[in-house]
């Protein structure tokens, strides 16, 4: 994935840091009005990727999405 694509945006505060990653958003299938799509998380340093795998029936924000996920 190009650079360009990827935001580094934060998921709050963990015991020793804040927790900032790589974040992208992969939307792939629209079906009966709910998006699929897939968010991915990698870390800057060294790297390394998570996804999830996610439906929406209302419009998010990549920032919304990402507060979500820092809440697991």
């Amino acid at each position: 994935m190009p650079e360009r694509s990827w935001k580094r945006l934060s998921t709050g505060h963990g015991g020793k840091a804040e927790r900032l990653y790589g974040w992208t958003l992969l939307p792939w299938l629209e079906r009966e009005g709910w998006e699929h799509a897939l968010l991915v998380r990698r870390s800057l340093e060294p790297e390394y990727a998570f996804y999830f795998n996610y439906a929406r029936k209302e419009k998010s924000t990549l920032k919304m999405l990402v507060a979500v996920a820092g809440w697991r």
